[in-house]
């Protein structure tokens, strides 16, 4: 019993750098769900280095979030990059943020954590009808998150996740196996 209260002491004591970590991640997947500003355009073509670019900078920013697996790493980045030139034809989501409401639930299981957390998207959509753009704005609660963390050599990196991007299109099922 006191190795068990020992053991629960010392995740209880790791639950903020995993809440930031969760976080951290999140943010980036606010960053890299929309294209920046200038390349935001219905009339003009986005040049292939551009966009080369942006998933280079993105595939870099990711890695410094996730553990050293290339597998993983790829898995994840495809997913991003899907999402992203799913946002872009011919609605481009604006501007997305979403925000770790609530953690339901860690699960430990030796070094490693899933995080069951309730968040709630907002985006803001433009789209083109004939000459006129129309942005539209929606909220909706992404209750089924879910974010798979390891520790390593003291920091909290992110193996893999389980996350809405839209109202109805959660990526990644428990098998890690990709859907589109």
């Amino acid at each position: 019993t006191i190795y068990l209260r020992n053991v629960e002491k010392q995740r209880e004591a790791e639950k903020p750098d995993i809440k930031k970590a969760c976080e951290e991640f999140i943010e980036f997947t606010d960053k890299y769900s929309v294209l920046p500003e200038e390349m935001q355009k219905f009339e003009e073509s986005i040049s292939e280095n551009q966009i080369e670019e942006y998933l280079k900078e993105m595939k870099a920013e990711l890695e410094k979030l996730m553990i050293s697996n290339e597998d993983a790493i790829n898995l994840q980045f495809q997913v991003f990059k899907n999402n992203l030139i799913n946002n872009n034809n011919e609605v481009q989501l604006v501007k997305n943020q979403k925000r770790t409401i609530v953690i339901d639930e860690y699960q430990f299981d030796g070094n490693q954590v899933t995080v069951k957390c309730y968040n709630k998207l907002r985006m803001t959509v433009k789209s083109l009808i004939g000459t006129e753009e129309k942005i539209e704005n929606n909220e909706f609660n992404a209750s089924e998150d879910e974010i798979v963390l390891q520790k390593i050599n003291g920091e909290w990196k992110i193996i893999y996740s389980n996350l809405k991007f839209n109202g109805n299109t959660i990526y990644y099922d428990r098998s890690d196996e990709v859907i589109f």
